[in-house]
């Protein structure tokens, strides 16, 4: 995918706040900013937002999409890490709009998708944080998106989602470089701080102030080896067992004990196992663990990672969980990993007491078996990997309007359930080799801990291509010095249906449209044309100008048959039709066919396309 230079030196302005963190506007140079495409009916190269009192050079200063683009992104390289509080979004219009303003007439933004790259990630696998986050509204030129906390991030990449007419949008981005965030010595052996008190670690550490190394990093190992007196064993802990669960020897030889815990209920009769502190396993008097990774969930965590193996069986239908101690239940914290086989559809829920993530993906898990695994920090948010591909991500946490308090004990199978919302689920499913880590999967992975993180390949899904963004292209500003090139890895789910509306911009132009005007633009109306048209703009006899749209071939002929140094343009951008050049075409004559279709008798100018494009003359077309 080949990216455009966009970016301009960008004035900077600070802000000093609490601490060391000066925040304010944060300077993009040339080329710092990429784009798949840009309209040329804007300016290009001036995306970043302006003072919009300044003497404008045209109606409209920024940036649109070329129409025929059907995945516009932005990409923006930030000048390190960098702690970004805010995204400014202005409109497009080059002076102040007055009060009375409408909108509804612009071109604007309104909704994004924004995905980032992780602090310290040198593969730069680009997560998502957010997807439809407010830009415009159609109320004002400038409009600011907030991030409470400020995300940590060297790499953005912006998707427009939804907009009005066109999403033509210019923007700034306001922070603070991400090394004032911490207290001169906090990170430890090379880290390099990513949030208030956190570090992004190097390769082999671990921890927020990366102070850990693997053999610091205990596996809480879940495997189950045994069901007695209606207790389910396992390495590290007890599950009290209620309902119908069974254990049963697995058929893959790679797993540790060998055991799957199957989870049968149907008909409002729900089964389960459930962790309780008192029920941590004893041996020979050593005491295996005193909670699991996922209790006691704040903004100051450690984070986890769970790694498992599910598989539904025949007859499974409804909303079940796969495991849950409270993360999708109002005012507890904890985390919920829970499927929908109705939908489709996995959810991954944390709450802390102040804040929640959510991850929903579209996926069909079918009856195979299948590597699933789940990951939180605070600070680098909440992921799902399914057979070791990462297939959704949320790096926005959303408050509480109330702290988050209660608790209740870690459940596998059905998961804490309203009784009466769920009477019709039929569970029919499988886990085994349940592991539990004390830490987030990035942070595993810099230690090089894999394990049973690694899934078992003859029932993993395909793996997806990867898509690359090559940021490395030509500026129309001048001689720019050659930008670096940039590779951002998108990892994308292995799924058939998309899980949120198409973010593909609508291809059909928007053109202005008036008739028998005594100079062009004397009329600002427009319309977005129907599927296979144009905008043209052309000038009849007696110097009366018409804009409107036009089947393609139809406005290409008519330009081509025009009479010379009259006005006819045919373009396909953006309110284009705004504009003539003097025609200088050949004389009119008709094409040899015409003949030919007149000797048949057919009557060629009752044909609107056959008239314009071989009997011009004939039929008066020109």
């Amino acid at each position: 995918m080949m990216y455009g230079l966009l970016g301009v030196l960008l004035v900077v302005t600070t802000v000093s706040t609490a601490g060391s963190c000066n925040v304010g506007t944060i300077p993009l140079h040339k080329g710092s900013v990429m784009a798949t495409s840009s309209d040329s009916y804007y300016e290009e190269g001036d995306i970043l937002n302006r003072n919009c009192s300044a003497l404008p050079r045209q109606k409209y200063i920024g940036w649109c999409p070329n129409p025929h683009d059907v995945g516009p992104k932005i990409q923006i390289n930030l000048p390190g890490e960098t702690a970004v509080h805010e995204l400014v979004f202005q409109s497009t219009l080059a002076s102040c709009p007055s009060a009375t303003h409408n909108f509804a007439t612009d071109a604007f933004l309104e909704t994004f998708d924004l995905q980032y790259v992780l602090p310290g990630d040198n593969t730069n696998t680009l997560m998502m944080f957010g997807e439809s986050l407010p830009a415009l509204d159609g109320m004002s030129a400038e409009k600011s998106f907030k991030f409470d906390p400020p995300l940590v991030t060297r790499i953005l990449t912006l998707t427009p989602k939804t907009h009005n007419i066109y999403p033509c949008f210019r923007f700034a981005v306001v922070g603070c470089s991400a090394a004032n965030l911490c207290q001169p010595g906090f990170c430890m052996n090379g880290g390099k701080c990513a949030g208030e008190n956190y570090c992004a670690c190097a390769q082999g550490f671990a921890g927020d102030r990366c102070d850990m190394t693997a053999k610091d990093i205990k596996q809480q190992d879940y495997s189950f080896t045994d069901i007695t007196n209606h207790k389910l064993n396992t390495p590290y802990a007890q599950f009290d067992v209620v309902g119908d669960v069974t254990l049963s020897q697995d058929r893959r030889r790679d797993h540790h004990h060998g055991h799957s815990c199957h989870f049968h209920s149907h008909h409002g009769h729900h089964s389960y196992c459930q962790y309780s502190h008192s029920n941590s396993h004893h041996d020979n008097g050593h005491h295996h663990g005193q909670s699991h990774c996922m209790h006691g969930l704040t903004n100051n965590h450690h984070g986890f990672t769970t790694s498992m193996h599910v598989q539904n069986g025949h007859n499974h239908n409804g909303h079940h969980y796969i495991y849950s101690n409270g993360g999708h239940l109002y005012g507890h914290h904890g985390s919920s990993l829970s499927y929908n086989s109705v939908h489709n559809s996995l959810h991954f829920h944390v709450s802390t007491t102040t804040h929640k993530w959510e991850v929903n993906i579209k996926v069909d898990l079918g009856t195979q078996q299948h590597h699933v695994s789940t990951s939180w920090h605070p600070h680098t948010g909440a992921h799902i990997h399914l057979n070791n591909h990462l297939v959704g991500s949320c790096g926005n946490p959303k408050p509480h309007s109330t702290p988050h308090t209660s608790t209740v004990p870690l459940r596998l199978g059905n998961g804490h359930i309203a009784v009466n919302l769920d009477i019709n689920v039929i569970l029919n499913m499988s886990i085994s080799n349940l592991n539990m880590y004390p830490a987030p999967k990035p942070s595993l992975t810099k230690l090089g801990i894999t394990g049973p993180l690694t899934p078992a390949p003859p029932t993993a899904l395909p793996q997806q291509p990867t898509t690359t963004a090559p940021v490395s292209a030509t500026s129309t500003h001048g001689t720019q010095p050659t930008p670096q090139r940039l590779t951002v890895h998108v990892t994308q789910a292995p799924v058939t249906t998309p899980s949120t509306p198409s973010t593909t911009v609508d291809q059909r132009p928007v053109c202005y449209t008036y008739a028998n005007e005594t100079s062009i633009g004397g009329s600002q109306s427009h319309t977005r044309c129907q599927t296979g048209e144009v905008c043209s703009l052309y000038e009849d006899g007696n110097k009366k100008y018409t804009a409107k749209c036009l089947e393609k071939s139809l406005c290409e002929a008519g330009k081509r048959f025009a009479t010379p140094g009259k006005c006819w343009e045919c373009c396909d951008t953006y309110l284009c039709n705004d504009k003539c050049s003097s025609n200088t075409s050949g004389p009119c004559v008709d094409e040899a066919q015409c003949a030919v279709m007149l000797k048949t008798g057919y009557d060629v100018c009752s044909n609107t396309l056959m008239a314009v494009q071989i009997c011009s003359k004939t039929c008066k077309i020109c």
